[in-house]
């Protein structure tokens, strides 16, 4: 034990570079150590289960999951608030449910197998349990019920009481809140709404003209739109309606200004967010006009998720 002990104090954490790291990933010839924490930090795997084995951020096994065509958002299955179906060190697909998403947090709390495990996730939540007023003495296993319904409550209902108490009285000071109980059918759309599936014939219908267009220019366009529809693009209808104005789903409300199209002599479409406007270029085939359209599209959407990626 004094060996043991001794060698925790004088291992390097990888992280932070200070002694007393006492984890260190499983995977073979990996010398990877590093404190809890910092574990955390950089999105190292801990398995609170078994032999509670610890992967690196270089080493933790990854879920592979088939492409599908799910791009909305989705309930986690435990606390119920949206998250990208996308497989991520925060959120975790169903092997068995191919529909039931959850985020790593809610799922640790509940699969907790022993009164010592939960004990455990307790004392390395202390802190954001305390937060949200969800720290309780666990006697019994029975309880991660209990913790795990505490935790929903906060994120559905208490975390957004005071800003929903606030926007009340903003509809209150501006007369609306009144008409709104008065008349709940004329407003359920907009405070209700659920977005529809794009397509062809709503993107067409979306975009207005600019006036002395080439009209074979937007032929191609209109082809191009069932194209994706098909499925026979790189991209998605949620891809062409991000490119030209930041939005994967036309708003109840609308967009202002009204998104429109103009053709111009250039390689690629220009996507103006700001004026919802959709430059397409003029080509001289069909061919030439999907190419560009899919590059462009595909290659600007993948660089904006990696600037926000690498700012957040």
């Amino acid at each position: 034990m004094k060996i043991n002990l001794e060698a925790h104090r004088i291992l390097k954490c990888s992280v932070c570079k200070k002694t007393g790291a006492s984890i260190g990933c499983v995977a073979p010839r990996c010398k990877r150590s590093y404190h809890f924490p910092c574990g955390l930090q950089r999105e190292c795997i801990f398995q609170f289960t078994g032999n509670f084995a610890s992967f690196c951020w270089k080493h933790r096994p990854v879920q592979i999951i088939t492409p599908n065509n799910c791009r909305d958002s989705l309930l986690c299955t435990i606390c119920l608030e949206f998250i990208e179906p996308i497989p991520t060190y925060n959120v975790l697909r169903s092997p068995c449910c191919k529909n039931a998403w959850f985020h790593r947090d809610c799922l640790q709390v509940n699969t907790a197998a022993t009164v010592a495990d939960l004990n455990s996730l307790v004392h390395d939540y202390y802190k954001y349990l305390e937060l949200i007023g969800c720290l309780r003495i666990i006697t019994s296993i029975s309880d991660k019920y209990m913790l795990a319904k505490d935790i929903l409550v906060y994120h559905v209902i208490k975390r957004v009481q005071a800003p929903f108490e606030s926007f009340k009285q903003g509809l209150k000071t501006l007369g609306v809140l009144e008409k709104i109980q008065t008349y709940p059918e004329a407003f359920f759309h907009i405070f209700c709404h659920k977005p529809e599936n794009l397509s062809a014939k709503i993107l067409s219908d979306l975009f207005t003209v600019h006036t002395l267009s080439d009209v074979q220019t937007l032929g191609f366009w209109n082809s191009y739109l069932q194209a994706v529809e098909d499925g026979k693009s790189t991209v998605t209808m949620e891809d062409i309606l991000i490119f030209a104005t930041g939005c994967k789903s036309i708003p109840p409300a609308g967009f202002k200004p009204s998104p429109s199209i103009e053709c111009l002599h250039m390689d690629f479409p220009v996507g103006n967010k700001r004026d919802n406007c959709l430059a397409l270029p003029i080509t001289s085939t069909y061919k030439e006009f999907q190419e560009s359209m899919d590059f462009a599209i595909k290659n600007t959407l993948r660089l904006e998720k990696e600037e926000n990626s690498h700012f957040i």
